[in-house]
């Protein structure tokens, strides 16, 4: 004995009740079959729905995994990403919105070039080109 819902009401009655005891819909042979195919269907769909969604949320965390490795590349001293976000990290981070200036920002990391490099990003900072913050920020 199993409970199956009235097409009526959508109350659960038994599927071996001759018809709903709430509203009287008749239950036939036939109409009880049908009734099972179709809950059936409603369950598979619902199971397929949620599988798909899971796997779409395990390629997407996947890619953006993927993604923030792939966008930095470490040195020993530094490591910086030319594209979209464009950060050199150290002790602190921080993104500039001109990409000519943030690429004379990599120059003077590369040439290990302190002096000029604190003057820069503090220009940069004061002008509103570049921003600076800390890690979870």
């Amino acid at each position: 004995m199993g409970l199956i819902t009235c097409p009526e009401c959508k109350k659960k009655i038994s599927d071996s009740a001759d018809s709903c005891p709430k509203c009287g819909y008749r239950l036939t042979p036939e109409k009880l079959i049908e009734i099972k195919k179709n809950e059936q269907h409603n369950k598979n769909v619902r199971f397929i729905g949620c599988l798909s969604l899971t796997v779409i949320i395990i390629i997407i965390t996947f890619i953006g995994k993927f993604s923030d490795d792939s966008q930095s590349t470490n040195t020993s001293n530094s490591s910086f990403s030319i594209g979209q976000e464009n950060i050199i990290s150290g002790s602190s981070w921080f993104g500039c919105t001109d990409r000519k200036y943030f690429e004379k920002l990599v120059e003077y990391t590369v040439q290990r070039d302190e002096q000029a490099f604190t003057n820069a990003l503090a220009t940069g900072i004061l002008a509103g080109t570049c921003i600076m913050f800390n890690d979870g920020e």
